[in-house]
Parts: structure tokens; sequence; C-alpha cells
């Protein structure tokens, strides 16, 4: 077991957030031992000097420095607490888990806000310019000390009203003093408020593992040329889903509109080297924001990868083992000679084209090619790959080295993606192994040195994720999947439609005379709603509806329709305790669900009608990728799969489920000791637990180069 030396402050508050973190860290990796060691900060020993002519690392200033000279391994600090810059030497993060970020108000009970004349104690210049436009009749004074010293004081007179954080009283168990939720549109707390931040050394290869699990993945996305319609699915998807938009010059700014409501759009662009955000801040900000654990999309005109500086921004994050991963983008090369005819390629007029820039960092002239720069040129050649031997002959025609380097790209873009990396010299004899007759591109030059590929840090990376579930449920698992820098492998093995007899029924038309629907899967929310729109039902005439589980009451809500009740635990008992004897209840099922809930209801004295609403069936498929782990969410998926691949494709594939059905069903194929069950069965909860696991077993085989860490 290695042993963490995590470093607290000595307050009341800090040991009780501490604890609780160092508890929740134990459980997620149980091979390290979390032991920790007291510190006091400046702030802590010094409680006369205002917060507000305070250092900024007033309370994190020891901590920090006991990891600078290895007398700790980490130090868990209050977020808000750290200052804007952190030094150069230290590394940091946030924990995902957070408090609520508001503020509060705290007050004796004899104050009345109404009177002429009251004291505010206010620890920061935030609270008090709030403080004083709320009550302008009021007296705002510094106050000092930890928070039950503060309460102290105004029990004690000192002070009428307080303002403290929301976080700090519940972890103190001291939510019976607030007086008042203070909303965030009426006063912003800074970053960090109610979340909690690990400092460490930088280039720590422990804590960087770590970091690869909780941190989100940046994501450098193309946004096309000046029109919405060249934005890929994937950019748009990735900004539905971001928290942090850092967004160029040259793109359609309908773009920014697919951000959610709370997220932040931060322009960056730059103009021809024109003054705007320097490329230093902007690589900077992307670090900021991702240490923080939200999710950055940084949106960049064209193709991030032709002239747009990616190396520049991507080796910050490779250097920090950051994850991210890039979405290419339609450029103005192609939109300029695609879209009009000034085609590059053509037969009989032209077999290929240079593309270059005579703009150079630092120059504000132009700066010609030297003969050299010419020579020294990467070279992409397409369906070249079968006529290898040609193209080596000619490249030595034209002086090129038996040590040049040479990448040859297999199936760009799939799951069979496959890349070669070789020289001259050898490739020939090494493509041997490879189908030539498969789609490939071949680079040619520096540019095809295995040194430039990204440097990929993720949970999941480059493991292939075979997902099964249905159409509805992979693309949700995609999202998690490429989060941790996996390999998604979308193939549902199940399909489900709508039953063709329910338009020779009259149970849509008759549905206002049951009290209740009940719909127990995400499932049979979508096939419901599709029937509802099929059949064009009067939403009003739809009765009380209610769902099981949360993914069911989510799905239900993107209809704009909610439940009126939910199930969460039992379902039998669920439907005794908010349903009342003898309601009319309308069960839609699947054409393989069981009758027994039926069954039950009706004996519990129920009148219950249950209707197939969707019928599913196996998709099957020739051939089988390769893959490291799979995931099955239905018995369904698992019948179809072993009926079609048997179970020898799954010997030595790491297996995650959803559902004790799924697992029952599983078990009668194979031995399901070792399958991994997530907390909840949810998809999410499914792609994590994956993640987490490969966290594990490289903490396991994890071969520490610090002495401060010990077996």
């Amino acid at each position: 077991m290695l042993e963490i030396k995590t470093g607290i402050r000595k307050s009341k508050l800090s040991i009780i957030q501490a604890e609780d973190t160092v508890t929740k860290l134990q459980h997620l990796f149980p091979s390290l031992k979390f032991n920790i060691v007291h510190f006091s900060s400046p702030g802590d020993r010094d409680k006369t000097t205002p917060i507000s002519d305070a250092p900024e690392d007033f309370f994190t200033k020891d901590l920090d420095e006991a990891v600078l000279t290895d007398q700790i391994d980490i130090a868990i600090h209050s977020a808000k607490d750290l200052p804007d810059e952190i030094d150069n030497r230290l590394d940091m993060f946030f924990l995902p888990w957070q408090e609520d970020f508001r503020d509060a108000i705290v007050k004796s009970n004899k104050l009345d806000f109404l009177s002429q004349t009251f004291r505010v104690g206010s620890s920061s210049k935030r609270r008090e310019s709030y403080a004083r436009q709320k009550w302008p009749q009021a007296e705002i004074l510094p106050i000092r000390g930890n928070i039950e010293e503060r309460i102290a004081q105004l029990d004690a007179g000192c002070f009428d009203a307080l303002i403290v954080a929301v976080a700090a009283l519940n972890r103190l168990g001291l939510q019976k003093r607030i007086s008042e939720v203070i909303p965030f549109e009426e006063l912003q707390t800074p970053d960090g408020q109610g979340t909690l931040a690990l400092t460490f050394l930088k280039g720590n290869h422990l804590l960087n593992i770590l970091k690869e699990y909780f941190l989100k993945s940046v994501v450098f996305a193309g946004a096309g040329i000046g029109n919405l319609n060249y934005a890929s699915i994937a950019t748009i998807n990735a900004l539905k889903t971001c928290d942090i938009c850092l967004y160029d010059a040259l793109l359609d700014p309908k773009l920014i509109k697919h951000l959610p409501p709370n997220a932040q759009a931060i322009y960056v662009g730059k103009r021809s080297g024109g003054d705007s955000i320097k490329q230093r801040s902007i690589s900077e900000m992307i670090v900021h924001y991702a240490r923080q654990g939200k999710k950055v999309v940084r949106l960049k005109g064209g193709d991030p990868g032709l002239f747009g500086r990616l190396s520049e921004e991507t080796t910050p994050l490779e250097e920090l083992n950051i994850p991210f991963y890039v979405i290419p983008g339609i450029n103005s090369i192609s939109v300029s000679t695609t879209c009009t005819g000034l085609l590059l390629t053509k037969r009989d007029v032209s077999r290929g084209y240079c593309v270059a820039t005579l703009q150079k960092a630092g120059a504000s002239e132009a700066v010609p090619f030297t003969p050299n720069e010419i020579s020294s040129q990467s070279l992409v050649f397409l369906m070249t790959t079968s006529k290898i031997r040609a193209l080596k002959k000619y490249l030595y025609s034209i002086g090129k080295n038996h040590d040049e380097f040479i990448t040859i790209i297999f199936s760009a873009g799939t799951p069979e993606e496959i890349t070669l990396f070789s020289t001259l010299a050898e490739i020939e004899s090494e493509l041997e192994k490879y189908d030539t007759e498969a789609p490939s591109i071949i680079i040619i030059g520096k540019s095809a040195s295995k040194d430039n590929i990204f440097k990929r840090c993720g949970a999941l990376v480059n493991r292939k994720v075979f997902l099964t579930c249905s159409e509805t449920i992979n693309s949700k698992a995609e999202e998690a999947v490429i989060n941790y820098l996996g390999k998604p492998i979308l193939m549902p093995f199940i399909e489900t439609n709508l039953a063709a007899d329910l338009q020779q029924c009259n149970i849509f038309k008759e549905i206002q005379h049951y009290d209740w629907i009940i719909l127990t899967s995400p499932s049979s929310v979508s096939h419901f709603m599709e029937a509802v729109r099929l059949f064009k039902v009067d939403i009003r005439k739809i009765p009380k509806i209610f769902v099981y589980g949360k993914k069911s009451e989510e799905e239900l809500k993107s209809f704009n329709i909610f439940a009126d009740c939910i199930g969460k635990a039992n379902l039998f008992e669920s439907i005794k305790e908010k349903i009342p004897i003898p309601s009319n209840i309308l069960r839609f099922i699947s054409d393989i669900a069981g009758s027994s809930l039926t069954n039950d209801l009706t004996k519990a004295g129920y009148k219950v009608t249950e209707k197939i609403l969707y019928r599913t069936s196996d998709i099957d498929y020739q051939k089988l990728p390769e893959f490291d782990d799979i995931v099955f969410a239905s018995s369904s998926a698992v019948k179809s799969f072993i009926r079609q691949f048997g179970c020898s494709s799954l010997e030595n594939k790491r297996i995650c489920i959803i559902g004790e059905p799924t697992k029952i069903t599983l078990s009668a194929f194979i031995n399901t000791a070792n399958v991994i069950k997530p907390p909840q069965e949810s998809i999410k909860y499914c792609i994590e637990a994956l993640a987490l696991d490969s966290i594990n077993n490289r903490l396991k085989n994890y071969k520490t180069e610090f002495s401060t860490y010990s077996a």
C-alpha cells in the first residue's frame, strides 16, 4: 500500500472537510493510504489583519511550502483560498465533491433589518459591497476568525449579522443558524467556494494518475469556416455539454447558441497578429479552467491543426498531464475550392497541391521560404500504399534519405484505425503485415515522426470500449468514453420498435379512462411519447404518470412532461405507496417483459390493463471488432452477443454490466465474479466504473520514484 502524506489546516472546519475527502479518496483508491498531517497557516495565526489586506496565499502558504519541501505529498485546500497563480513548481486540481457554493446571512434573534442602524460583519470586499447595497443604513465592519469564532462574536453582541459561506455552515452542522441564503444572482461567489482542491509537486506521477480520473478532457474543436452548417455534429455536441467555451474569430457566432444556459463563452480571437488576447494567456486560461474540473471547449475557426497554433495550446496540457482530444473541422481551403469548382485535384489538371503561408511568428513582414524549407516540407500521398515500391523510388530520386520518417494511417477515424510508423528504408518490408488495399494516407517528413504524436492521458486512454446498448444509451456512453480518452465502438445488439398492433387497438383513444399509466424504463417512456405523437393523443387527456427510476424521469422531462410519481426502491412497494387502491392502471411493457408485476398488482386490489408498447429484436453483425472492454445494459444484448459470437469472445475482456437481471443472464454463460457492476444503474456510472478500475489497476502496479512514498 502506498502512503500519501496529506497536509491539512488545524481548524475544525478544515479537519471536518479534509477527513470527509480522505474517506472518499480512500474508498475510490483502496491501494493508497492517506495519512493526515496538521499544519497552521498565516491566516490561522494572524487574526487581526483584514482579509482584504492579506496576501493571496494567507491560508495556503504553509501547506504548499510543506509540499515543496517534501514534508507532505499533497495539501487539501478550500479551493477559494488558492491564489490566482500558484507557485510554478506546484500543480493542482479541484475535487468534484461540491457543497452549496452560495453565501448566507446569519443574524441575531433580536435583529430587525428595518431598524435604523445595525452592524454587519464582513470578511471580504465582495461581501462588504453587497451589504452596503442591501442595507444602506447598516454599519459594515471587518470580522476575522474561523466560522465558530465569528458566530461567537455575533452571539456576544459584537455584530448583529454576518455573511458567511453556506458550505462552511453545512459542514460544521450549523445549518440552523442560516437566516437567509443569498441567491447567486445577487451575490456571486468566487470560483471554488464550497469545493476542495489538492496541490502537489508538478510532475508527481502518482497524483497525475489520479488527475486523469477527476479532470474532464479539454476539447479542441474545429468550428468550420463562417457558416454554422460547416460545423460537425461532434463539435456541436461538445458545445452542448461544456462549462467554458474559449472561441476564435472567423466562426459563425450562432455556434455559441448551442452552449448550455450556465456555460461561459469567452472571446479569445486573433486577427492577423492584431492586439487581442496573447497566445500564452489563452493557454493559461485553458489550464486554469481545466484544473477546476470544468469541461472546456476551445473552439477554433476552420481546422485546429492547420495554421491554428494547436500545438502551442496542447503542449501545456501534455506537460501537466491534463487529458484532451481534438475534433477536426472543415477548413477554408476546402470551402474555397471544393465549393467553387477551383478543385485542387482534378484529372488532367492537377495531381496534388502545396499549402503554405508567408507569415511567420514574430515577423511583421512576409517571410519567403528558404530552399531547405521547401525541400523539407512534409509530403502527403493518398491511394498510394499499394504502390509503396514506386513511391520509395521516387522519393530517393528527389533526394530523400533512408532515415526519412514515413507514417501510414489505415482506416483513419474508424474503430479499425491503425498507424504504422517507419522509415523510408524499412517501410516496404514492414508493410507486408498490413492490408495495402485498405483506405490509407501516407505522411513523409518531419511531421511523420512518432515523437509528434500527442501525449495521450486519460483513465481509458486507447482502450477500445465495446458498447452494446441501444442507440439512445450508446450516444451518452460514447461521450463518457471519449471524455476518458477511450475509443468507443458503437454496436447496439438490440433495437426496439413500436408494436405494430397498436394501430388496430383503441388503447390510446380510450386513455382518459385510466387513472394511472406505469412506465418502468427510459425506453418505455420514449416509445410512449412516440405513440402519443403518432396517434395524435391530446396531452390533456393523459392520466397521471408513474415512472420508475431517475433515468425514466429524465427521459419524460425531455418531452417537457413531468411524472406525477417516481418510484425509486422496490417497484411493487413503490406503486403501493404512491398509487391508491383500487386505481385503474394501464401498464405499458415490452414484448419480453414478464407479467409478474401485473399479477402482484391485481392481487393487491388494482385493476390493471397490460399492453405491449414496443417489441425488441436482435441486430446481427458479420464481424466482431477488436475490443478491450465491453458494456452490457440488458439481458437481451447479452443473449444476442453470445448467440452471434460465443462465450470465448469474452475471454480476457473486461466486462461491465448494468442491472442485476443482466448479470444473472450473463452468469448462465460465463463466470461473473470479476464483472464490474457500477454503484448506480446508469451508463454514466458504468463508464465511470470502468475508468476507476483502470486507475486502480495502474495504482496496484505503480512503482514510485519518490522516497516520500512507502510500501
